[in-house]
């Protein structure tokens, strides 16, 4: 039985660069490859239909899907039902509120815009606490104003967020 001849250190050496440089270049080679494409999703209209296609993008209240055979249909959300609105709305990165609430938000978060831009003599804690429980009134009596509480479960939870960052 032959042992197992040991490389020298120079050729180990070498072996580690090579090691070291295929694992630097795998994941430029990822990037250059882009992302794998995706399974078609289902998307349904407002009249019912279903059609198979993934999201390519969403602006200015028009969204982009692509068919499997390469067709790039744009169309106003408006046309697809309520709970895909949402997926997109969603991978877009937008709050799932409606735009009453995001006006509220805007209002409040303006006043602890404002407390930021004072001397720092008058910027204290106790002061910020203060300002921030002005921020939060005025986004509630807003949003009590607007119905907020009728809206569902995963706008209630951005309503959170969006409250929670106020503090």
């Amino acid at each position: 039985m032959r042992r197992a001849r040991q490389p020298s250190p120079a050729r180990g050496a070498a072996i580690r660069r090579a090691a070291r440089a295929a694992t630097m270049a795998l994941p430029l080679l990822g990037w250059l490859a882009g992302p794998l494409p995706a399974r078609a999703e289902a998307w349904t209209n407002l009249a019912g239909q279903v059609l198979q296609a993934d999201f390519l993008d969403y602006a200015a209240g028009v969204v982009a899907l692509a068919r499997p055979d390469g067709t790039i249909l744009r169309l106003p959300l408006t046309a697809l039902c309520e709970p895909d609105q949402r997926r997109v709305r969603r991978r877009a990165g937008e709050p799932l509120v409606p735009e009453f609430v995001r006006a509220a938000h805007r209002d409040a978060a303006a006043l602890l815009q404002r407390f930021a831009q004072l001397p720092a003599e008058r910027r204290t804690p106790e002061e910020r606490a203060r300002v921030a429980h002005m921020a939060q009134a005025l986004f509630d009596a807003r949003l009590a104003a607007g119905g907020a509480e009728a809206l569902d479960a995963e706008a209630q939870s951005d309503i959170r967020r969006l409250r929670d960052s106020l503090r």
